[in-house]
């Protein structure tokens, strides 16, 4: 073996420990200081807890007038999210709500399946008007309802949808909640327990 080649060799065992342990080090500070998912930046110690990017949750707040509401993220800011979910870092979180923040929001009109079915009923002429009057007698009477009218429902629009002003949710604000889960040994259970959260306005989070 030439001297170029035993160099080489020398050079690449003395290397890559080194640069293992490198990494492995950013990730642990990275784990400490920036919350980051241990099955990200290496994935030095991912079998030793459950918190992995798909065990970590968003809840996000929409506030405005009357109250928050409940939000699912939308298709279009699921990549975004995720960032947020593996790290998430105050510069994430203030662009996640910016963004949840800038984009129209308008209410959601439900109704229950047998509800539907009635007015379907209904709708088809007066023949059907027993059969849809049945319908209405047995929610009333033994089985259990659900006013969606009472449901604060909404969701972002897309970038080509219509907009509806009547139906439109003025937004003033928004907070989003990391949340994770943790392996209690103890009772043997799972439990959530919030990382941080964000609120629009606040130059700071708990990140």
């Amino acid at each position: 073996m030439s001297k170029t080649g035993i160099s080489r060799d020398t050079f690449l065992i003395l290397v890559v420990p080194v640069l293992l342990c490198v990494v492995a080090a950013v990730q642990l500070y990275l784990v400490d200081s920036r919350s980051l998912s241990r099955w990200k930046g290496g994935g030095f110690g991912m079998f030793t807890t459950v918190d992995s990017p798909s065990a970590r949750f968003l809840r996000v707040y929409l506030i405005s007038e009357t109250g928050e509401v409940p939000v699912l993220i939308p298709r279009k800011l699921r990549k975004l999210s995720h960032k947020v979910r593996v790290m998430p870092s105050k510069e994430r979180l203030m662009k996640l709500s910016e963004k949840l923040r800038e984009g129209t929001w308008v209410h959601l009109t439900m109704v229950s399946a047998t509800q539907h079915y009635q007015n379907l009923l209904r709708a088809a002429g007066k023949e059907f008007q027993d059969s849809a009057d049945n319908i209405q007698y047995q929610i009333q009477d033994s089985t259990p309802y659900i006013d969606f009218e009472q449901l604060q429902l909404v969701r972002m629009l897309g970038e080509d949808e219509p907009l509806t002003t009547d139906k439109q949710l003025k937004v003033t604000g928004v907070r989003v909640e990391v949340w994770k889960y943790l392996f209690d040994r103890e009772e043997l259970v799972l439990r959530a327990s919030k990382i941080t959260h964000i609120a629009s306005g606040e130059n700071s989070s708990d990140v």
